[in-house]
């Protein structure tokens, strides 16, 4: 079972014991869960029985003749590899429990976390060593380690020290790329090539009976005759603290120019970060994680230096291989990437041809976004790398069947996806998608395209709502513990484009393209229409799972009847309050995840909210709870209900049938303006405005 298998994956979890972890978690596991936990692995097996059968009955021919197809697949391919790149990922070392450790000294040697009793964010080191991590639920970090400290969380100050070291990277690369609130993505190809000659750089530290200021002189005897010393009274903790200002040399190559930008990093915040350096950034973010915490790991920029490097490297270390694709591969006796390479053949005949072909990219250590044409690796740098395919947003609560709980997180959910867009410089999207988490663990995700780009909480929220209705009323009486919202078929806004998309949405070429079959244009004055979209479309990485497909039918988009908003006597709505909405349960936080090519979160300051910017490739955690419910919109082992096409063919006929319905329209818009709760022909009037 994945879910009882423990496995330290995270920086400074490989001396634990993993047998002890693991059965501390068993003893703690509720039933639900360890009920999901055995229908989820019984579907693994069964996938890795079947795949096991097709693989014995493959005949030598369809293997020697499949190894030659990719033997030229693989020479494609290596005109695609980049070797002029400088790429650097860069993450900061167990961001939230370092602030935390930073502003409060008596946390800074003990086992500490963030996050709460129910869910942990992340942990330091020193709780590492007992096996306490990220998306671990508090009470049972407390049975691993009892004497653990636990902080809630602080955004706020996360967000301030995010901003503050993005501002670093910006001199750097300009047009960096933030992963999350911790970890970042940068090309150093041309500040390199521009470096001429070493830098000196100012250098201060602390020492002294005082230790609240980082950083701090870690070795006394290095302080040159020439470093100026400042005493001066701390006003925290009223001791003495001596400021200590020399400088430092930094060269011209390349380890020396990231060691700078981890200098200045630690310098502005006192916080340290870990880097990893390669020709691309799959191999960066992979390197990244070799010499932590507060180190660094350069990969060559040379084909044999990759593959070597590839070859014994576990397939999880790969960012956007989980837990799942890992027991898959493992089940056909791939563990490393060079076992990849060396069964591409049964690999490519058993899994999808575009999972298939992805692996083997993964294997010879070359990045999708690589691309040998100057022009063209641009243009697809632009398009593919900095564009994700999805925005998305999820939260996980104490399970609830409560109408207007659930109607607080939905509003809370669509205001903070859409107030996310502008950062990622997302104008919307076209298809819509819904994740509901049940209290035992029966996960479903439904998803509808339309004919508009979604870019308002006004158009988000009626689909959100409609959906939520029809499977809640399927399941009245079962709790929900994690309502998600994702924005996916995006469009992206343009800077040459700016002054024409003032008067039309500018589509790039990726959303022209995924434009569903079923979408169709409309008159300017006509209503927008929604249409099912086919599962197909949004999930065609996922690998073959025995999900339940249901139609999602031809219903038309109401208001959830349960949900509707109650007028008081005195005319006030029931479900308004001050918190635009957000008076629901608390959510649970969980570790960001990757992004830059995998998924990456960011958390919301006050509500723990976990936005979450994707690809479709897959990405998890292991062990403890389903971790993959923080880490993926939609895991390997969702329930996922099939829009299919044919759901479209019924859909309303609203606004065709001339001027009548127009003058119907018309009227009703009049009417509907001098009785705000008049139901009108409208997908808009479902709108509860968030106050």
């Amino acid at each position: 079972m994945i879910g009882s298998k423990f496995i330290g994956n995270k920086a400074g979890m490989s001396s634990i014991d993993k047998e002890q972890v693991a059965r501390i978690i068993a003893e703690n596991t509720s039933a639900n869960f360890e009920g999901y936990e055995k229908k989820r692995a019984s579907r693994i097996d069964e996938q890795i029985k079947r795949n096991r059968q097709r693989r014995d009955s493959l005949t030598e021919q369809q293997i020697k003749q499949t190894r030659e197809e990719l033997d030229r697949i693989i020479e494609d391919m290596e005109k695609w590899r980049r070797l002029d790149k400088i790429k650097v990922h860069i993450d900061m070392d167990a961001f939230y429990a370092a602030v935390e450790c930073r502003d409060n000294i008596h946390l800074r040697d003990v086992p500490m976390a963030v996050g709460s009793l129910s869910m942990l964010s992340t942990s330091n080191y020193a709780a590492r060593k007992f096996g306490v991590r990220s998306a671990m639920p508090g009470f049972i970090a407390k049975k691993l380690c009892p004497q653990l400290l636990i902080v809630p969380c602080n955004f706020s100050k996360y967000k301030r020290d995010s901003s503050v070291f993005r501002a670093v990277f910006q001199r750097y690369d300009s047009e960096v790329s933030m992963g999350s609130l911790d970890e970042a993505y940068l090309d150093l190809t041309n500040f390199i090539s521009q470096r001429k000659a070493p830098v000196i750089c100012r250098r201060v530290r602390f020492m002294g009976p005082c230790v609240c200021r980082l950083p701090l002189v870690t070795n006394p005897s290095e302080i040159g005759p020439e470093a100026e010393k400042t005493p001066t009274t701390c006003s925290k903790c009223g001791n003495e603290r001596i400021g200590v200002v020399d400088s430092i040399e930094f060269g011209q190559d390349v380890d020396s120019v990231v060691r700078q930008l981890r200098f200045e990093v630690e310098q502005a915040t006192g916080l340290t970060c870990s880097a990893g350096i390669a020709s691309n950034s799959m191999l960066a973010k992979i390197c990244s994680d070799l010499n932590k915490p507060n180190g660094q790991f350069r990969l060559e920029n040379s084909r044999e230096a990759i593959v070597s490097f590839m070859h014994t490297l576990p397939v999880r270390k790969v960012p956007g291989i989980g837990a799942v694709t890992e027991s898959l591969l493992k089940g056909l006796d791939v563990v490393t990437c060079g076992d990849l390479l060396e069964k591409r053949s049964i690999v490519h005949l058993l899994l999808t041809k575009r999972c298939s072909e992805w692996l083997l990219r993964v294997a010879l250590g070359i990045s999708g976004h690589e691309i040998a044409d100057d022009g063209e690796m641009e243009q697809n740098d632009k398009n593919d790398e900095d564009n994700p395919k999805s925005t998305s947003i999820e939260r996980t609560f104490t399970p609830t069947n409560n109408s207007d709980d659930l109607l607080s997180i939905v509003r809370s959910l669509c205001a903070r996806l859409i107030q996310s867009l502008p950062s990622s410089e997302i104008v919307g999207g076209r298809a819509v998608t819904l994740k509901i988490k049940f209290a035992n663990f029966d996960v479903v995700t439904r998803c509808k395209s339309v004919n508009f780009v979604v870019t308002t909480v006004g158009q988000l929220l009626p689909i959100i709502e409609a959906m939520l209705r029809k499977e809640f009323k399927e399941r009245r009486n079962m709790a929900i513990r994690l309502l998600g919202v994702r924005l996916s078929q995006l469009v992206f806004a343009d800077a040459n484009l700016a002054e024409e998309s003032k008067k039309s949405v500018q589509l790039s070429l990726a959303g022209f393209m995924s434009r569903h079959p079923l979408v169709n244009k409309k008159r300017r004055d006509e209503p927008p229409e929604v249409v099912e979209l086919s599962s197909s479309d949004e999930m065609d990485m996922k690998e073959e799972e025995d999900d339940e497909t249901i139609d999602c039918g031809e219903e038309e988009v109401k208001p959830m009847p349960f949900l509707e908003e109650k007028e008081s006597k005195n005319g006030q709505r029931k479900n308004e309050s001050p918190n635009d909405g957000c008076d629901g349960p608390r959510a649970e936080t969980s570790e960001r995840s990757r992004s830059n090519g995998q998924p990456g979160m960011e958390r919301d300051s006050t509500h723990g909210d976990i936005i979450v910017i994707e690809d479709d490739e897959e990405e998890g955690e292991d062990g403890i709870v389903n971790t993959d419910e923080y880490f993926d919109f939609v895991d390997d082992d969702d329930e996922v209900i099939d829009c299919t096409k044919s759901g479209g063919e019924k859909r309303a006929k609203n606004g065709r049938k001339g001027g009548g319905q127009k003058r119907k329209r018309r009227r009703e818009e009049s009417e509907r303006k001098r009785d705000g709760n008049r139901k009108t022909n409208n997908l808009f009037k479902y709108f509860h405005t968030i106050r």
